[in-house]
């Protein structure tokens, strides 16, 4: 995200900062980076941390926003428990409340949590062998120590609101899409392809 959201204000996380994690005294810096998700260093007297905002709008993980915090937090908690359990110390891990979570609602909309901030640079790894040396002591971990975690079930994110676009869609003259839910194509990528096949017209410029 390369901004910050328009109706979330820097005072309603400096307050759960302050009242969750007891970290007081800070200032906020917005940083531009990752995807899907908000995120400031927050530097308080002696440490710095890492904040993430997610916008439970975008999630995609359930209908319900209480449910969507839910699995957020079981998922962090999964995450702590195999860190711990298995000695893992390459996974960063949420910190803990007061109370011992590691989700906290922000409104309606959004949901915080805190990391602990880490000066790192990026390894040397051009061919991915640290990546999947880590990736291998990941899954033997979480076999050997299993954690309650959420199953990916690889819904469709907001079905509902993409079935509405398509209603509309068809609404303006568009063709309706026929075949069961998972074969369903979009009509124009399937008219572009038939346009191509029968040109003989690569799908992609010749070097």
């Amino acid at each position: 995200m390369k901004a910050p959201p328009l109706d979330l204000h820097p005072d309603l996380i400096e307050r759960a900062l302050d009242h969750h994690w007891r970290i007081r005294g800070t200032e906020l810096r917005y940083f531009p980076v990752g995807f899907g998700d908000h995120h400031w260093q927050a530097k308080a007297a002696r440490n710095r941390y890492f904040v993430t905002v997610r916008d439970l709008r975008l999630d995609g993980r359930a209908d319900n926003r209480k449910q969507v915090l839910l699995l957020l937090e079981q998922t962090f908690q999964a995450v702590r428990q195999l860190r711990d359990r298995a000695d893992l110390s390459f996974i960063v891990a949420a910190v803990p409340t007061t109370s011992g979570s590691v989700v906290v609602p922000l409104g309606d909309n959004f949901a915080l949590s805190v990391y602990n901030w880490l000066d790192v640079q990026p390894a040397r790894d051009a061919e991915g062998v640290i990546a999947a040396g880590l990736v291998a002591q990941l899954h033997r971990a979480s076999t050997e120590h299993p954690a309650l975690a959420v199953v990916e079930d690889f819904r469709i994110p907001h079905r509902s609101a993409l079935e509405a676009a398509l209603a509309i869609w068809r609404g303006r003259g568009a063709p309706a899409l026929s075949g069961s839910r998972r074969e369903r194509r979009c009509w124009r990528t399937e008219q572009l392809l038939r346009r191509r096949s029968n040109t003989m017209t690569p799908l992609w410029p010749r070097p």
